[in-house]
């Protein structure tokens, strides 16, 4: 593990109404518990939201935190967060986990990003599910074939995610098996394959 982001996909209306409150206990965090950064799922009440992802991005990157964020609608919102969080050019995000379990395009969204950060594809991490996507079951080899394709035509993507560990098991992979789909798809070769 090189870094630990903090993930907030519900309670903005209380981190907007109590803001020290929330910043307190996320530096004490920061202190105490070593994390890296933080990761906004934010899905809903975007335009209420704005103003408060704007401030809290720029609040993290002052304490030197690290900050990632988990699209998949709305591309006007955050393609206008990050705008706003871009202070001299230099991004106030690290990168964005891109749902593309929820619906997200890729390559639509490599287009919205355009001028906006050096690189969109490398900034740009495509997620799969293992049980929510938009197939039915995003298997190892639907991993590994999908980033394949994806790479074919956007050669700067450098990494992938798999959302819920915990549905891994259950519907009978491992995390080692798409942790390998993950490296072949995207050009690697892993130790199964040294193996044979």
């Amino acid at each position: 593990v090189r870094e630990v982001l903090v993930t907030f996909l519900d309670g903005f209306q209380y981190i907007k109404d109590h803001p020290e409150q929330f910043k307190s206990t996320i530096a004490n965090l920061r202190e105490n518990a070593a994390i890296d950064g933080l990761d906004w799922d934010l899905e809903a009440d975007y335009d209420q939201n704005r103003d408060l992802l704007v401030d809290l991005t720029r609040w993290a990157n002052d304490l030197g935190m690290m900050v990632t964020a988990a699209p998949y609608t709305n591309s006007s919102f955050w393609t206008d967060v990050l705008w706003r969080t871009n202070p001299g050019g230099s991004p106030g995000f690290a990168w964005w986990n891109l749902q593309l379990y929820g619906g997200a395009s890729y390559p639509h969204w490599v287009g919205y990003l355009q001028g906006l950060v050096a690189n969109p594809e490398a900034f740009l991490v495509p997620g799969y599910s293992v049980t929510q996507g938009v197939s039915q079951t995003e298997t190892p080899s639907y991993v590994e074939n999908n980033l394949r394709q994806l790479r074919s035509s956007h050669p700067s993507i450098n990494g992938a995610f798999i959302w819920r560990y915990e549905d891994m098991k259950p519907e009978g992979y491992s995390p080692t098996q798409y942790a390998a789909a993950i490296a072949r798809g995207l050009g690697g070769s892993t130790s199964d394959d040294a193996e044979g």
